[in-house]
């Protein structure tokens, strides 16, 4: 993978940073300009965890260009337009479209709401699962 080369750096500060902790990381191209960005998923517990994503200028230059500050799941958007992000939590759930604009990451809530009883977290085709090697080479699954 080419961009694990140039991401390699910033994966192992992320990792030393971390201590005791593990990291997950990731790659995805989230706008399909054929350069993966490289998602950074860290924290200890629900109150302090973030998603930190990063991409490259001039193919080798690593810029962060924003987070993502909840424990959660990336997905495919259904469209292809970036990912969705689905937070779940004692029955509340939220999606998020996460796309990015320039050097920076796009937000926009598409849901927020209370489940019914019995009602399950929605789930995507495509889920994206942040490894949690850190100086292995990354790849997104999808399922």
């Amino acid at each position: 993978m080419t961009e694990y080369a140039a991401y390699e750096n910033v994966i192992a500060d992320a990792g030393a940073i971390s201590g005791d902790f593990s990291i997950s990381v990731a790659l995805y191209d989230i706008d399909q300009d054929g350069i993966r960005e490289l998602l950074i998923s860290h924290g200890t517990c629900l109150a302090d965890w973030v998603n930190d994503i990063y991409t490259l200028e001039d193919g080798k230059d690593v810029s962060y260009i924003g987070n993502v500050g909840r424990q959660g799941l990336f997905y495919t958007a259904p469209d292809g337009n970036g990912m969705y992000f689905l937070y779940g939590y004692q029955g509340y759930q939220e999606i998020t479209r996460i796309t990015k604009s320039g050097k920076d990451i796009v937000q926009t809530l598409i849901e927020s709401r209370e489940l019914n009883a019995n009602e399950n977290y929605t789930e995507f085709a495509d889920k994206h699962y942040l490894h949690r090697e850190i100086f292995q080479p990354m790849e997104i699954l999808m399922m």
